[in-house]
């Protein structure tokens, strides 16, 4: 066949069979056999993005036709398999901030779609742009052309607010409040005679950040504490033994009570009802803990983590430190510091396997006559701290100096390095009711809260419970087929 006609019958087979949107199209044609003038195409889509779609169960991208006019391409057709695109990338997120007093702000955003069909597709999402409450948001759009491609885009907008709402005042108290970088914060007070209600639940200060809200949300109001009953004083003394059982912690608390029946550690005190020493309790644990030479060096700690022992030297000799010990003078805030003493002084180095701890109390009692005379309270509880801490001090340097002895008979131990602590005066308060440092009195567990007697602690009412009382151990359940959402103190509060 000459290159005439080839020319020719290429040029047939695109012209005529020509579709550029929907139809396939030749890509090319030639002959074999100049008598039968056989015609080969192979089928393609001009347009980008679409793709040889048949009616038929399988027809060939490449055909062979004996004569052009044979040639049906109607078994076959193009379709758009693109999925459309967005103009813009795709916001990861967005904020918005309110006005100042505001709880809500204008939120706009703009996405604009196109296609290779060359129509705008639509483009639709979960959430339209307008006013938004402070909070945060999941946006979902998505752009769908004719032949139904989609394209998604997910963003997240945050509302956050430049201002924060007022805080109900406290009865009998106030709050003292200031800005920050993000917002508010408040301190409460209270008034002379009055305290913040007792618990971890109610701290005296509030925070109000960038989302507007505070925390906590519940200004309580502030409460008249009780005078307690009395003053009590924390105190322990630590042993070093190699076992730790039952019989061992029962014949430390034999030992420390044959002391005090042959010793009169409270001969300093001089309160007219006496001092006495109560809940006593001993236990036991781990007196060291190993160390790893890439976690400290080769050093071991003891179990209260208070000496440091340096395991690498030859004398195992404690590292001195200053260490502020929480031990005030008489009602004085000033905290003394004092050195930890050389282990080896007490003892060659002998490494012991428990620490037995003796917990007890220091305590006197208010009289009734004192309470009942009039008798200045603040003035009770200032002598009375004195004699407490004065009680304590002697104790430990007698039991330190060992004018004192621990006798503990058919048992392997000796004193902890540092062998008593103490800590502050507290009142003494009935259950239900938390000791208060600010007043030295006792302040109750408030309605909507119960006094947990294992973390000692005023905790709020679960959900499905309230209590309407002051000073309870318990809630109380609500209704059937009612329930509350927590710190509930009314009946009418379950629904």
């Amino acid at each position: 066949m000459s290159p005439l006609n080839y020319l020719w019958i290429t040029l047939l087979c695109l012209v005529i069979y020509r579709n550029v949107y929907s139809e396939p199209i030749c890509k090319d044609a030639m002959s074999h056999v100049p008598d039968d003038m056989i015609v080969s195409c192979s089928l393609r889509c001009a347009r980008y993005g679409y793709e040889i779609e048949s009616t038929k169960a399988s027809v060939p991208h490449r055909v062979q036709y004996f004569h052009l006019k044979e040639i049906n391409f109607t078994e076959a057709r193009c379709v758009d398999k693109q999925a459309p695109r967005f103009t813009k990338r795709c916001p990861h997120s967005m904020i918005f901030f309110t006005e100042i007093g505001s709880r809500s702000a204008a939120v706009n955003w703009t996405l604009r779609a196109i296609d290779n069909s060359r129509m705008v597709p639509k483009v639709n999402c979960s959430h339209e742009p307008g006013d938004y409450e402070v909070g945060e948001y999941d946006i979902s759009c998505k752009a769908i052309d004719e032949a139904g491609n989609m394209k998604m885009c997910e963003f997240h907008v945050s509302v956050r607010s430049m201002g924060c709402p007022e805080l109900k005042q406290p009865a009998h108290g106030s709050l003292r409040c200031d800005e920050w970088r993000y917002g508010r914060l408040c301190f409460q007070e209270c008034d002379k005679q009055y305290d913040i209600p007792p618990g971890s639940m109610f701290p005296n200060l509030f925070v109000c950040g960038v989302t507007g809200l505070w925390t906590p949300n519940i200004v309580p109001d502030c409460i008249l504490p009780i005078e307690a009953t009395g003053l009590v004083l924390q105190a322990n003394i630590r042993l070093n033994t190699h076992v730790c059982d039952d019989i061992v912690t029962g014949k430390a608390r034999l030992g420390f009570l044959s002391l005090l029946e042959t010793s009169d550690v409270l001969n300093v005190c001089e309160w007219n009802a006496g001092c006495v020493i109560h809940n006593i309790t001993v236990t036991c644990g781990p007196a060291y803990r190993e160390q790893t030479e890439n976690e400290h060096g080769g050093m071991m700690v003891d179990g209260a983590g208070m000496n440091v022992v340096d395991m690498t030297s030859e004398r195992h000799t404690v590292q001195e430190e200053l260490v502020w010990y929480e031990r005030p003078e008489v009602l004085s805030d000033v905290v003394q510091p004092r050195s930890k003493r050389d282990l080896s002084s007490r003892s060659s180095g002998e490494i012991w396997s428990f620490s037995v701890n003796i917990s007890f109390s220091f305590a006197l009692n208010f009289s009734t006559s004192a309470l009942e005379s009039g008798t200045a309270y603040d003035w009770m509880t200032y002598l009375g701290s004195k004699e407490l801490y004065d009680a304590a001090v002697f104790m430990q340097t007698q039991t330190e100096s060992g004018v004192i002895g621990l006798e503990i008979p058919n048992l392997d131990w000796k004193f902890h390095d540092d062998p008593f602590d103490y800590g502050f005066v507290s009142p003494f308060c009935p259950e239900g009711f938390l000791p208060s440092w600010k007043t030295m009195k006792c302040s109750h567990c408030v309605a909507g809260t119960y006094y947990n007697t294992s973390s000692f602690d005023c905790i709020a009412c679960p959900p499905g419970t309230y209590q309407d009382e002051v000073a309870q151990t318990t809630c109380k359940s609500c209704p059937p087929g009612t329930t509350s959402e927590g710190l509930t103190s009314r009946l009418n509060d379950c629904i």
